[in-house]
């Protein structure tokens, strides 16, 4: 503790409080007192003094001292995991929302992308060195690992002529039970003068729990998994280090807590008396026993129970109830610390109830921008080096051709785009799917978001989709033509039944040909004369007579024409036609 330099103070006397002494001391005192107490008692938050007071002294990230704190750290997060439900879940939530759901090659070449699909989805089956596990699990596996332990790692090794992975533990990453030995060894990572990593010693774990067999792997077929908040960070540190304390306390709170309610719950009653033992009467006897006076006991009983009437200090009472009123909020509150140390929202962590609509998307957005951050860590540091060597190998070893060039592509860059790809996730947290997915639709109506986009959000392959709707719609087309039944017997594109010759054409699977050609037989073509011309015509040669005659016929049939709507309706004629209709009988006419 770093105690204040008070002789300062003296120092930096002012002047005037040298007269002040002569005149008057008391009052020289004083102002002495109060200056000492300002610098006692000043505000604490940006200054140091004897209670705040700073560390004199710090460690590099990867010195001995902190080497060992991580090490406890990564043991007493294995016993709250394995012993409290509250952190057990939060491994839940990274492994389920941060583990990839599938790979999808991009290399411009849809032939090439369903090679490599396939082949990296049958890899995916056998991707465990031990034969255990699939890709997906082991990542996992290594999501559920990092945040408890710290860090853990992939070793890429050969089996059977493909790469295979091997999960490495953060206890099997150096010996934890060692101490650090030699300037370019920092705790399991060998370093050159530049500071990068050139191997990483690898320990066999006994079932008795000893290390044996180190085994040095180069970088280059290590990938190592942790994230660090340090520039100089070799090593991961559990991600329970800022919760650990709170976490155990709140474990220990809730098992007292829990003896107590058991206890509580054991108890009927207490009873106080003057002689702080128990009476000779019982007052919870029948009715027939007698007062030690040789009366009667005075006992009555109400709709719901017997009435007591007891001696003078007698007292009677329940077993408070456990646990208490301010329980619960005091438990919300270590939560919420839990919570904010884990960097994972509350209600995410621990659930949305008693929350309303915007605040449960409030914490699934932020929640969402989390995983994202975890996700690209992820494929930064194993999912695309692995995706990347793994593609690469099986090329050198003919169990994958090369991309069909480019013009103009040298063999490395089609190498490179060989393995470009892009990895699917679990679907956003959502409390609105219908409202999201209508608010894709219309943004992918406009233009803003692309179905890749939309589907990448839900996990999916957009193209993938796409080939399966039209198989299915094949499908459909040929049920339709085998059992002679309209194609929205079978499937309905469409929220409704179609209310125009247009639309029923556009039903089937060739949305746009039948809608072209329902189109072009409803409408006339270009050289085909309108229905006014085409009336005119034949008006012209039926009318026959001397011109007063034809006047007459031709104003009789405009003027009916033009006032009667069952002719129009007759005639399947709008009223616009049939204006120029009667135009032509008046053109005739004369």
């Amino acid at each position: 503790m770093n105690e204040p330099d008070l002789s300062k103070i003296i120092q930096n006397k002012p002047f005037f409080e040298n007269a002040l002494a002569a005149v008057a001391p008391s009052w020289a005192l004083s102002r002495m007192q109060s200056r000492v107490a300002k610098q006692l008692f000043e505000y604490q938050a940006a200054q140091s003094n004897r209670l705040f007071a700073p560390k004199s002294w710090g460690t590099p990230a990867e010195s001995s001292r902190t080497v060992r704190d991580r090490k406890i750290m990564m043991w007493e997060s294995r016993d709250l995991v394995e012993n409290f439900p509250d952190i057990y879940t939060a491994l839940g939530k990274f492994s389920n929302n941060c583990a990839p759901t599938e790979f999808t090659p991009a290399t411009g070449d849809a032939k090439y992308d369903a090679l490599v699909a396939e082949y990296f989805h049958d890899w995916c089956k056998r991707a465990d060195v031990t034969g255990r596990h699939s890709f997906r699990k082991l990542m996992q596996l290594a999501l559920e690992m990092r945040p408890v332990d710290g860090d853990c790692g992939f070793a890429l090794r050969q089996s059977r002529g493909a790469i295979r992975l091997d999960l490495i533990a953060a206890d099997r990453i150096g010996n934890p039970n060692a101490t650090e030995s030699g300037e370019n060894y920092l705790d399991g990572i060998l370093v050159n003068g530049d500071g990068s990593p050139t191997a990483y010693r690898i320990f066999r774990l006994t079932k008795e729990g000893t290390y044996t067999d180190p085994e040095e792997i180069k970088a280059e077929y290590f990938r190592h998994y942790f994230d660090p908040f340090r520039a100089d960070q070799y090593r991961g540190v559990s991600a329970f280090h800022a919760v650990i304390n709170t976490a155990r306390m709140l474990k220990g709170i809730l098992d007292a807590e829990m003896v107590g309610s058991k206890f509580a719950s054991q108890q009927a009653a207490l009873v106080f008396n003057e002689r702080a033992s128990a009476p000779t009467r019982n007052l919870f006897q029948p009715n027939n026993s007698t007062l030690p006076t040789g009366q009667a006991r005075q006992d009555e009983y109400s709709d719901v129970g017997t009435i007591k009437y007891m001696a003078t200090g007698d007292r009677v009472e329940v077993m408070p109830s456990r646990p208490g009123t301010a329980f619960q909020g005091f438990v919300d509150h270590l939560n919420q610390e839990i919570a904010r140390g884990l960097d994972i929202p509350f209600g995410v962590l621990f659930g949305t109830a008693g929350y309303k609509g915007p605040n449960v998307r409030a914490e699934f957005a932020q929640a969402d921008r989390i995983w994202e951050r975890h996700r690209g860590i992820l494929s930064d540091k194993v999912l695309d080096p692995i995706k990347e060597a793994v593609i690469l190998n099986a090329i050198a070893n003919d169990e994958l051709p090369m991309p069909p060039a480019i013009s103009g592509e040298k063999p490395v860059q089609a190498l490179r785009r060989a393995v470009r790809g892009e990895w699917r996730w679990p679907a956003k947290m959502s409390i609105d799917a219908g409202r999201d997915s209508a608010a894709n639709l219309n943004e992918h109506r406009q233009g803003i978001l692309s179905g890749q986009q939309i589907a990448a959000e839900q996990g999916y392959d957009y193209f993938t989709t796409l080939e399966q709707k039209a198989v299915e719609s094949a499908k459909v087309s040929e049920l339709a033509k085998k059992y002679g039944v309209p194609e929205t017997a079978i499937q309905l594109t469409t929220s409704s039944l179609p209310s125009t010759p247009a639309a029923a054409a556009a039903s089937g699977t060739e949305v746009g040909a039948a809608a072209a050609q329902a189109q072009a037989a409803a409408t006339p073509t270009a050289n085909a004369p309108a229905p006014a011309e085409m009336a005119t015509s034949t008006v012209a040669q039926l009318l026959g007579g001397t011109k007063p005659m034809r006047e007459a016929r031709a104003k009789l049939a405009a003027d009916r024409l033009s006032r009667s709507a069952a002719v129009r309706q007759r005639l399947g004629l709008q009223a616009a036609t049939t204006n120029r209709i009667a135009a032509a009988f008046t053109r005739l006419s004369k």
